[in-house]
């Protein structure tokens, strides 16, 4: 019911209800007919990267309308329609879109009639996703576990190392040193059976004169790998006495064996002498 409606009965029941007159004016100048509005929008279309959006506006309200359109993931060639109270029209909007799928949304404002709000899912047919190049598998690396003691012979250093398998699979490579220039170092093939532990003796010999610490990688090499532990040793140097210590010891003996020498010399020539000489006294 319309306010011409309202004021219709108005007069007719004025003079019974004059209080309730008023009510029913102020009430049908309230009305917006606000259920008379309508927007044709669908809930999803499908484009090739692009599209356009055709929809109809039915404002037959007493409300102008405000329509505010936002878009995510695409773009489109207005923000705002204007439809006044009272009207009907046709109204296109452009859509580019790059993704797969794209959201837009129209916020209508109708005055006295509140708001409302109306979602369009966009659908981009022509969006492939970007073909991944297969990367090549890295080469599994062996479980192998690497364990080392370092301890010295003379000028020799020994490293005790000990090499376990910790995979189902025989693992064969090369056991070495990588000593610093002018070192010495052997190196030793290794085949390990599945969860077998080997022990092994590297023996490295320091470059003659070197002094100080060192370090060097204790390296177990299978195919396609690397399992090494950085080894660290301290090379002292000799001291300048030991020589000459070695020529005075060697003096020294030689001095006492003259000395016995002598003694039996002389006690065997007194033995004589009271041989040959009875009126010989000591």
């Amino acid at each position: 019911m319309n306010k011409a409606v309202y004021e219709a009965v108005c007069v007719v029941l004025f003079a019974f209800l004059p209080n309730y007159c008023a009510e029913y004016i102020e009430m049908a100048s309230m009305r917006s007919n606000c259920e008379l509005f309508s927007i044709t929008i669908p809930e999803s279309i499908t484009v090739e990267n692009s599209g356009t959006l055709h929809f109809a506006i039915n404002n037959y309200s007493d409300e102008d309308a405000k329509i505010t359109v936002s878009a995510k993931d695409a773009v489109i060639d207005t923000g705002f329609y204007f439809a006044p109270a009272h009207t009907s029209v046709e109204k296109n909007l452009q859509i580019s879109c790059n993704s797969a799928e794209a959201h837009i949304n129209f916020l209508i404002d109708l005055g006295k009639c509140g708001n409302a709000e109306k979602q369009l899912h966009v659908l981009n047919s022509a969006y492939k996703v970007p073909s991944q190049i297969p990367s090549m598998p890295e080469p599994s690396k062996p479980n192998v576990q690497l364990y080392y003691v370092v301890s010295k012979e003379n000028d020799e250093f020994i490293v005790d190392v000990s090499l376990r398998n910790m995979t189902q699979q025989a693992i064969q490579g090369s056991l070495f040193a990588e000593v610093p220039e002018g070192w010495q170092g052997n190196a030793k093939l290794v085949a390990l059976e599945p969860f077998e532990e080997k022990n092994f003796k590297l023996k490295i010999e320091p470059k003659s004169g070197a002094v100080g610490t060192f370090n060097f990688d204790i390296v177990f090499a299978p195919e396609d790998a690397l399992v090494r532990e950085r080894v660290f040793v301290e090379v002292e140097s000799k001291p300048i006495y030991t020589g000459f210590f070695a020529i005075a010891t060697a003096g020294i003996a030689a001095a006492i064996i003259l000395v016995i020498v002598v003694l039996i010399f002389s006690l065997f020539h007194k033995q004589n002498i009271l041989k040959k000489e009875p009126w010989y006294v000591r």
